[in-house]
């Protein structure tokens, strides 16, 4: 039978231990101290790139490579440093990283295919998955706790921010376009407010509107001018030409509606969903999961 060694308060060995012990509570401390300041840097460059870059976004519909390069780059590094400090478990730490990229860089890389954001969007949002991947990230929101990815949820946000103007610019262009509207087709009538407007010819071949597509193709088969609609892929900048030549040919008046969408600033909406994941966390979303699995 062993029994436990008892050392007594006051000599050499009872100092020695209690040294000891201190100083592994110390490197905690300091290992706890890390993790915290890990995720300090990593919800300060998400801000400051997505408040940065969605300013670039909305001015001119193009993304600073620099920026975009920098802020994967940070990223990357602070996702690899999250494993070397153990935020938490490995195995949850992989599989809240592999859901966050999925949704993160799937749906972007999606989008994309689509036509409907650039290259320079797809990365931003893969350092965003990176970025935000832990729930850890929580203890910076006002709630302080969390359970869902943080990307998914600062996506959702963005996404509702999105829907939101979409909304805004149907009610504008019902009130202000019924006539426009009602020459066209039931579908295109529900369709095309929320993600265009109409405006007369002259304006969009003077250049008065800025980063405005057509959603509209014109293309001359015999003495018809013919229309289709392309609402999930940019039209060729070569409409604009196209168009010009229809006015000079007499085909088309300049007092013609055409219908143009301005495309969405994903990254600026990016950011407006970071802001609400830190004032919201997923308190929201968790509701809203909650009630639609919920059983009746």
């Amino acid at each position: 039978m062993h029994y436990p060694i008892l050392i007594k308060q006051g000599s050499k060995y009872y100092h020695y231990l209690y040294s000891w012990r201190c100083m592994l509570v110390k490197v905690r401390f300091m290992w706890l101290n890390l993790s915290l300041l890990v995720d300090a840097v990593r919800v300060a460059a998400t801000l400051l790139a997505l408040g940065v870059l969605s300013i670039e976004d909305l001015r001119t519909r193009e993304l600073s490579a620099r920026i975009v390069h920098a802020y994967l780059a940070v990223t990357t590094a602070l996702f690899i440093v999250s494993f070397i400090t153990g935020s938490g478990s490995f195995t949850l730490l992989v599989v809240y990283a592999a859901f966050s990229l999925l949704v993160s860089a799937g749906l972007f890389t999606s989008l994309y295919k689509l036509g409907l954001v650039g290259d320079g969007d797809v990365y931003v949002a893969i350092a965003l998955g990176l970025a935000l991947f832990y729930p850890s990230i929580y203890r910076f929101t006002l709630p302080l706790e969390g359970m869902l990815p943080p990307s998914l949820v600062a996506i959702f946000y963005a996404a509702l921010t999105s829907m939101f103007l979409m909304l805004v610019n149907a009610v504008r262009v019902l009130a202000k376009y019924r006539g426009v509207l009602s020459a066209l087709s039931t579908k295109y009538k529900i369709i095309l407010p929320f993600v265009s407007r109409p405006v007369k010819l002259r304006e969009y071949l003077n250049g008065v509107l800025k980063h405005h597509f057509p959603v509209q193709e014109f293309t001359v088969s015999g003495t018809e001018v013919l229309v289709r609609y392309r609402l999930l892929a940019r039209i060729d900048e070569d409409q604009a030409s196209v168009l010009r030549k229809l006015v000079d040919q007499g085909v088309l008046s300049e007092e013609t509606y055409i219908w143009v969408s301005p495309g969405i600033p994903f990254i600026f909406h990016l950011f407006l969903g970071v802001l609400l994941l830190l004032v919201l966390g997923d308190v929201p979303l968790v509701h809203l999961l909650m009630k639609l699995f919920s059983r009746p």
